[in-house]
């Protein structure tokens, strides 16, 4: 019988599996301004750098409409950026898809609330998805070390971050 949790850290490996095939050259990073956000986005760009990608990152509060159509309408965002939003993103899915309009490939790694949508361009690794709660189970940080490590196994050193930000 498979678990939730094992079915979880399937998800986040085929997740990392399909940020790899859609060969990036550039990441927009976007992630929240906390512990849990700030360990998530430190673990992300540094697994991005590591696989020689380019990364504008960004911290935020919350991903106001405004600005996230800013950053999503920007002109120098080429087709071949992956847009990477964690530790918020999962409510205001159906504003995301509104604005990348199949552009761009979106990962969003939370474990917040979630606002379900069906678009090919938009990628949620979320615990509760898999029946996994949020805090005290499983924070942001928590999926971006494993998405990490699913990206590229030396990431595990990255892993003590994910563990801070769970505190």
């Amino acid at each position: 019988m498979t678990i939730p949790q094992e079915l979880f850290l399937s998800a986040v490996s085929h997740s990392a599996s399909l940020f790899a095939a859609s060969s990036p050259k550039e990441v927009l990073l976007l992630h929240h301004n906390d512990a849990d956000g700030l360990s998530s986005g430190a673990i992300l760009n540094r697994a991005f750098e590591r696989k020689g990608l380019r990364v504008r990152r960004y911290c935020l509060e919350t991903p106001y409409p405004e600005v996230t159509a800013r950053l999503f309408g920007d002109p120098d965002l080429a087709t071949h950026t992956t847009i990477v939003l964690v530790d918020f993103g999962s409510g205001m899915l159906p504003k995301l898809c509104e604005l990348n309009d199949h552009r761009n490939e979106v990962f969003v790694l939370d474990h917040h609330a979630i606002a379900p949508v069906d678009d090919p361009s938009i990628h949620l690794v979320n615990c509760l998805s898999h029946g996994i709660a949020s805090d005290p189970d499983c924070s942001a940080s928590a999926i971006a070390a494993v998405f990490a490590t699913a990206l590229e196994g030396s990431n595990a050193d990255l892993a003590a971050l994910g563990v801070l930000g769970a505190v």
